[in-house]
């Protein structure tokens, strides 16, 4: 079983000598194929394929439009979106190169060139024009490959004429759009700021100006301020006062409202003087002695000082009660005030906002307006694109290539013989066993 594994395994495998082997042997075979393809690819390129003559034209695209455009208005929203309105079709290069083949523009040439009687299509006419442009430049390059050298120049510059063409109305036809769509919106936008005139005017009619109530209520503060101010000393005289009249009240618990006095008769000047008419002598006289009660002048100074606490007490209490209602008078009037002043305020900027607003829409319609108006009357679309150089006839053909058929035919034969001597030794090989087998 094994032995018959091995005799498989040895049939199948090819080794690298019989392959150099049967190359060699069928040398001859490989060599006469490719000879074969070296001459059927001579015979085409030489006395089959016909001349092809390449005319190019070199267009321009011009970023000084977008340039333009850009650096209108003053960076707002409404500026912003006017200018994306207003602004020139903006075309990358790879679009450039899509629009030469409009199927609009391929029309146009053929039927200027009447190149329906050479039987050129539109397809056609798309297949024979090759597009490029160099790296990191603003040059497109237009090739026309075409059998006659005068009619491949004539394509080549007449569609880089409809190109241009093309190009300009377009942007000619979004110009006086946008100037349309901006000339009616003026009015409107015209009609808007007069209303919001009118309605600032009539705002400013109003009795109680801004600055006049802004000045009602500072001056409300400043003597809301002051009363608070009284309000505060009073008390705090209120206090000292109260803290006296406790005192004196305190001393006067102290003190009895009357003193007792002991005296002689002489020094009593009424006493003196009747017992002077009654003939009592001096010596009698002071030997007499009198017991007597007498107010107490200090008892009556306390009294009298704590009538004046009470007195300027009741009268302090009587000025804070009065300020105080004043103050809470005062606080409802400022309260008031800055509810008209913040309504006032908020109607205010709210019209005063749409005036802006209004006006400055207007402004950037009016602006945009001349400068559409003037960029259409300076017909800016032909700046967009331009022709560089026109084409000029082509001396030289540009196909076939002859040297490089000639090489692909070369390699095609030899790689067909190849095949055929790897075919003829695979059947003779086959051929063999199947003789040895039958012999057995």
């Amino acid at each position: 079983m094994n032995q018959n594994n091995n005799q498989n395994y040895d049939y199948e495998e090819i080794s690298l000598r019989e392959i150099i082997e049967t190359l060699i042997k069928g040398s001859k075979t490989i060599a006469v194929c490719g000879l074969i393809g070296l001459i059927i690819s001579a015979s085409v390129s030489y006395f089959v394929l016909e001349p092809t003559y390449e005319a190019e034209t070199q267009l321009m695209a011009s970023t000084t439009v977008d340039k333009m455009t850009n650096t209108l208005g003053d960076g707002s929203d409404v500026d912003e979106i006017l200018d994306t309105m207003s602004k020139y079709p903006s075309m990358t290069m790879e679009t450039y190169k899509e629009q030469i083949k409009n199927p609009q523009i391929l029309g146009l040439t053929i039927e200027q060139l009447n190149l329906s009687e050479k039987e050129i299509s539109i397809s056609g006419l798309s297949n024979m024009v090759t597009i490029s442009n160099a790296k990191n430049t603003n040059l497109i390059n237009l090739k026309v490959t075409y059998k006659d050298p005068v009619l491949a120049t004539k394509i080549a510059n007449t569609l880089a004429n409809n190109f241009t063409q093309y190009i300009s109305e377009m942007v000619k036809e979004k110009v006086a759009t946008s100037s349309k769509f901006i000339k009616d919106q003026i009015d409107k936008e015209k009609e808007q700021l007069d209303e919001a005139l009118v309605e600032l005017k009539e705002f400013l009619k109003e009795p109680k100006s801004m600055d006049e109530l802004k000045g009602e209520v500072s001056s409300k503060l400043t003597i809301l301020n002051t009363y608070k101010n009284n309000v505060t000393n009073k008390e705090l005289q209120l206090t000292t006062k109260r803290a006296g009249l406790k005192e004196a009240k305190a001393k006067l618990e102290q003190i009895n409202p009357t003193i007792k006095t002991t005296k002689s008769l002489a020094n009593d000047a009424l006493l003196s003087q009747v017992a002077t008419e009654s003939n009592m002598g001096l010596n009698e006289t002071s030997n007499i002695l009198i017991n007597d009660e007498e107010v107490n002048p200090v008892y009556i100074q306390l009294e009298s000082k704590i009538a004046n606490y009470e007195i300027d007490i009741a009268s302090l209490q009587t000025e804070i009660s009065t300020t105080k209602t004043q103050i809470k008078k005062i606080e409802k009037e400022l309260e008031e005030a800055r509810v008209l002043l913040a309504d006032k305020s908020y109607k205010d900027t709210l019209i005063n906002n749409k005036v802006d607003l209004a006006q400055g829409t207007y402004d950037s319609f009016l602006n945009k307006y001349e400068t559409t108006t003037i960029a259409e009357s300076a017909e800016a679309g032909k700046s967009a694109i331009m022709i560089a150089y026109q084409a000029t006839i082509p001396s030289k053909p540009v196909g076939p290539r002859k040297a490089l058929n000639m090489a692909i035919g070369l390699i095609l034969g030899t790689i067909l013989g190849v095949f055929a001597i790897f075919i003829r030794a695979y059947w003779e090989n086959t051929s063999d066993e199947s003789t040895l087998t039958k012999n057995k």
